[in-house]
């Protein structure tokens, strides 16, 4: 095809650019749709129990242009969503008691985790109870593992502190505005009462493409998937998204204890395909999204297997 002054070519050209991009879309679709549905059959092969509708929350891991630090210190951010993203999938479902911890709890409900990115840990189980009490700290709760009889803690399942973090900020969240408690939420989701020799479970699935340790904020994107996720469960009323994310960060300051800024959390709730975000850390967090055409540049971030660790350990 020769190219003319007149432009004709390079309207063509950018016909079937555009033709070419709207069947590149498509396809993702097709497959994130097949994807989806594999993801909801390891969920039922991992709980194997029938119970509520399945609700699915998705957030993306990111990158950092700017921001290191300056988040937490009234700075600007600049930042991108990556194509990477988290998923968690949630239920609630009755289960034996002989299935769960024994402990003796305030809270008839007990919350089975399950991550992909962890298969080691295998089935985790732990009493609502523990994670919403204000006092608790999180290597002190006591951790079930499924087909081991003796209790581990915290500590043997650091991913869990993400996901039990927004969890309890959810529950400080309603509380603080006279409405109901992730406990009664729950009951209402399951749509009736235990019987007899059974318990209500928060069942948790966990598939991420965004690599853990690379310091593109997979904690982040667990964060704010969970409550995406456990709002769609609980058909609870909309959050605001600046207000989730303010909520995410105070999980991960208060329950991880990481004295972070908003980079990662708002990021991750926030970006959107092919687009810069810009933050103003001040008091307004003012903020816009620029669209980025990657055209004549493109960002690349390897994983190299190596642990982003935030102190030397020796």
């Amino acid at each position: 095809m020769r190219y003319h002054s007149d432009g004709n070519c390079f309207e063509e050209t950018k016909k079937v650019a555009d033709r070419n991009k709207k069947t590149m879309a498509a396809m993702k679709l097709n497959n994130d749709e097949v994807e989806m549905e594999n993801m909801k059959c390891r969920f039922a092969e991992k709980f194997q129990a029938n119970g509520s509708a399945l609700a699915c929350g998705i957030a993306p891991g990111r990158i950092e242009i700017l921001g290191n630090h300056t988040d937490y210190n009234d700075g600007f951010v600049l930042s991108a969503a990556v194509q990477l993203r988290c998923f968690v999938f949630s239920n609630v479902s009755f289960v034996p008691v002989d299935q769960v911890s024994a402990t003796p709890s305030l809270s008839p409900i007990v919350v089975r985790v399950y991550s992909k990115s962890f298969p080691n840990q295998g089935m985790l189980k732990v009493q609502l109870s523990d994670i919403l009490d204000v006092t608790q700290n999180f290597d002190d709760t006591v951790v079930m593992r499924e087909g081991q009889s003796e209790p581990g803690s915290g500590r043997d399942a650091g991913y869990l502190k993400y996901v039990f973090g927004v969890i309890r900020m959810l529950n400080q969240y309603w509380i603080s505005r006279n409405e109901m408690t992730v406990e009664a939420r729950l009951h209402a989701c399951a749509g009736g009462n235990a019987v007899s020799g059974q318990q209500l479970s928060l069942n948790m699935y966990i598939e991420s493409e965004v690599p853990v340790g690379a310091a593109v904020s997979s904690s982040a994107a667990v964060e704010v998937a969970t409550a995406k996720s456990f709002l769609t469960l609980v058909q609870a009323a909309p959050i605001e998204k600046l207000d989730l994310v303010l909520l995410c960060k105070k999980a991960e300051n208060e329950y991880v204890g990481m004295g972070c800024g908003m980079l990662d959390q708002f990021s991750s709730a926030m970006g959107k395909n092919n687009a810069v975000i810009f933050l103003d850390c001040r008091y307004t967090y003012f903020f816009d999204l620029f669209p980025v055409i990657f055209l004549d540049c493109r960002y690349s971030f390897l994983d190299l297997d190596c642990s982003h660790l935030f102190g030397l350990q020796v």
